[in-house]
């Protein structure tokens, strides 16, 4: 894809502020606006979830219905399913990374605090603990930015997204913070409550298409106001 992933979003499309709370309460406002498409997008996409194998292409259906959605277009389930056969293969490879990623990270952190399998003094442990916590809290975010970000790109490409959703988190590290908060909030209610999902997870789906739009349209002023910069 090359850089295309930061061209310029269409106006329609330009988000009204990249802070994070307005993120926050613009997707509360756009998953209400679109409250019945949303939430029998999600009930899909749980009830696919349970089944295990068409999870994926359902996730991808309710991410596509949550761009149109947040551009103010058609929220059909005609445009689930388009959304879920464009989109479904491509997050099963985005869902096998994103469990790989996280199993190896919590059995690292379960290792390196087990001192009967662990030959680790336990003072550089928790070091070595921290070290591994930071970097699951980065490898969250990317995962939370990774489909969307395919989502807004032309000829998606998994390494480019992976690489540029990676750098989203690390160049907005509080945003992220921010929302991780929200999410863990949201699943912590989802694991009492399960049915709760189909609520949890087209409103994720909606956060993280605003996130990334905002996101993305402020790195392109940074880098254009760095242009302008080096040609003055």
């Amino acid at each position: 894809m090359g850089d295309e992933g930061w061209a310029p979003l269409p106006d329609e499309r330009k988000p009204p502020s990249t802070n994070p709370f307005v993120i926050l309460w613009e997707s509360l406002k756009c998953f209400y606006d679109e409250l019945y498409p949303l939430m029998l997008g999600g009930t899909i996409a749980f009830v696919a979830s349970l089944l295990i194998v068409p999870g994926p292409f359902a996730i991808a259906g309710l991410w596509y219905l949550a761009r149109q959605a947040r551009d103010g277009r058609e929220t059909t389930l005609r445009v689930f399913w388009e959304g879920a056969k464009s989109y479904g293969w491509r997050n099963w490879l985005n869902v096998l990374v994103g469990a790989g990623g996280f199993a190896l990270l919590l059995l690292n952190i379960w290792f390196y605090n087990n001192p009967q399998v662990s030959p680790i003094p336990p003072v550089y442990a928790r070091w070595l603990t921290l070290a591994w916590l930071i970097l699951l809290y980065l490898w969250s975010g990317l995962c939370f930015f990774l489909l969307p970000f395919q989502l807004e790109m032309e000829r998606p490409a998994f390494w480019d997204s992976l690489k540029k959703a990676l750098f989203l988190v690390l160049l907005f590290p509080f945003h992220w913070l921010l929302w991780l908060i929200v999410e863990a909030g949201l699943l912590y209610l989802s694991l009492r409550m399960p049915p709760l999902l189909i609520v949890a997870l087209p409103f994720t789906a909606v956060l993280s298409m605003l996130a990334v739009k905002a996101l993305i349209e402020e790195v392109r002023r940074r880098q254009a106001a760095r242009e302008v910069a080096e040609d003055s």
